[in-house]
């Protein structure tokens, strides 16, 4: 039987003085403005490693055995403190491949195991051979170096900036909020970045590459695994929209653990709703409809999404908005724990965009999509959700299933009259009639949000025309492409995120 003491997403941060010293009150002042990415209970873990101006700290989110997995954790020869906003899902696993199952008989949890393996072999070797989502710092005494890393697709944040020599790490951009600095800088998905005190240079260098893989497993076998284990076994939700990706992720997950509760967001139109229903009839599992905002209410809360999303880019905020009520309900009712089938239209090519490029570019278009999850899809999950302190898994982008994805190019997937073939095949055996050939909604036009080209409103929030006032920052209004972009760019500046100067340009 699988243990399960895992220790869930949190915010981490760090603070390094090339004058070496230690810089409590700094780092406490990154830890509180992402303190939600701790709740309940937020617990500011920090320890200090003198003589080396080093201080690393974490809001933890515990979801079982909060009295173990503390951080920063340190090695057992006390020569690697680390901190990490992670889940590592195969270290029960590892441990016992290598020789560190003494670990799992201590309950210590996958950070103590993470600051072992690295100090028995070198991080370069334990990311190709963990199975994770986050990110992570740690303080390496013996080389006298700060090592700050970001898996391999960015589904967690991570940000640094360097203030009169000392350099500063968090999980959101506003973790600076409060810090006088000139520039933002984004950890790179896939990368190791390493940051020598006595150099005082930071070297970078990918861990990861998009390239499709090349053993025999079949498409099938790796989803039921990504999804297993990502399958807590505390009482955890499923986000569902009727749809095929979600309602796929549904199904293999109650194969392996049935206290799960499904959840929707709907309004009395919405096209989702009959489909949910009737998949959670058909699986016995119990559904939570929760009712959507309207679009006046939305329309308010835009200053408060853009701040938790970071981002000025309506497509984003579009459908980040409608999720605010859903993660409260979800919070409210004790979860902890959600997964997701986010990811299956960039690897499958599930976007009708995809059908209007030329046959040379559609390829390429996939991979861009792909490696801009991270200020996308990713950026939006992750950000909504922590901002109720929960943790959001995607299966569907597990390190292992996006490289075999590569192995299907646009006719393997698209006909005629059906995309994202492969998954499709796979809902068919797996899910009632008339699931498999759903066509694509977004989650807010599932729930039931008309928008559109062919309606009078043109996002969530309304017309397009209700956004047309003047920006306050005029030098920033050469990136609004659409008349809500200004007003979002204005919110954006005001909340200093454009110290982060990759915002400057659009990835959508």
């Amino acid at each position: 039987m699988r243990i399960n003491w895992r220790f869930f997403m949190c915010g981490i941060a760090g603070v390094v003085d090339i004058d070496f010293t230690v810089n409590v009150d700094m780092l406490k002042q990154i830890l509180k403005q992402v303190e939600h990415r701790g709740r309940p209970g937020t617990l500011a873990e920090i320890d200090l490693f003198s003589g080396f101006g080093t201080c690393l700290g974490t809001n933890r989110l515990p979801i079982v055995y909060p009295g173990a997995n503390r951080q920063p954790a340190v090695s057992s020869s006390e020569n690697i403190a680390l901190v990490m906003n992670a889940q590592i899902f195969n270290f029960e696993e590892l441990c016992i491949k290598y020789n560190l199952d003494w670990l799992i008989k201590l309950k210590s949890g996958d950070t103590h195991f993470l600051v072992e393996f690295i100090e028995k072999y070198g991080v370069d070797f334990v990311l190709q051979e963990i199975n994770w989502e986050g990110a992570f710092i740690y303080l390496d005494m013996e080389s006298n170096e700060i090592v700050f890393v970001r898996d391999h697709l960015g589904i967690k944040p991570l940000y640094y900036t360097i203030v009169d020599g000392k350099l500063l790490l968090s999980s959101e951009i506003k973790g600076f909020k409060n810090i006088t600095c000139e520039e933002i800088f984004t950890v790179l998905p896939g990368t190791i970045n390493r940051y020598s005190l006595d150099k005082r240079k930071i070297i970078s260098k990918k861990w990861w590459n998009l390239n499709a893989s090349s053993n025999n497993d079949n498409l099938m076998d790796i989803l039921i695994s990504a999804v297993e284990i990502r399958v807590p076994q505390e009482p955890y939700a499923v986000l569902l929209s009727g749809g095929l990706d979600s309602s796929i992720i549904l199904s293999l997950a109650k194969k392996v653990h049935d206290n799960i509760t499904a959840y929707t967001l709907c309004t009395d139109e919405s096209p989702d709703l009959p489909y949910a229903r009737k998949l959670c009839n058909e699986l016995n599992i119990p559904l939570v409809e929760v009712n959507a905002d309207s679009s006046d209410v939305l329309r308010n809360k835009i200053p408060k999404i853009v701040e938790i999303v970071e981002t000025w880019e309506w497509q984003v905020i579009n459908h980040s908005a409608p999720m605010d009520v859903l993660f409260k309900k979800i919070r409210e009712d004790g979860h902890k724990v959600i997964l997701t089938g986010e990811g299956a239209d960039e690897l499958f090519f599930g976007y009708e965009d995809f059908n209007i490029l030329d046959a040379n570019k559609k390829e390429k278009e996939r991979e861009r999509r792909i490696l801009d999850l991270h200020r996308t899809n990713c950026r939006r999950l992750d950000r909504m959700s922590m901002a109720y302190g929960l943790e959001c898994r995607v299966p569907f982008l597990d390190r292992r299933l996006v490289s075999f994805s590569l192995n299907y190019f646009y006719n393997d997937c698209v006909s005629e009259t059906r995309n994202k073939i492969p998954l499709r095949d796979i809902g068919e055996l797996l899910l009632p009639e008339g699931f498999s050939d759903r066509k694509k909604l977004s989650l807010s036009k599932g729930a039931g949000y008309n928008y559109g080209k062919n309606q009078n409103m043109k996002n969530v929030f309304g017309a397009n025309d209700e956004f047309t006032s003047e920006m306050r920052n005029k030098n920033l209004e050469k990136l609004a492409r659409f008349p809500i972009e200004k007003y979002l760019i204005d919110i954006v500046a005001e909340n200093g995120y454009f110290k982060a100067k990759y915002l400057l340009e659009a990835c959508i």
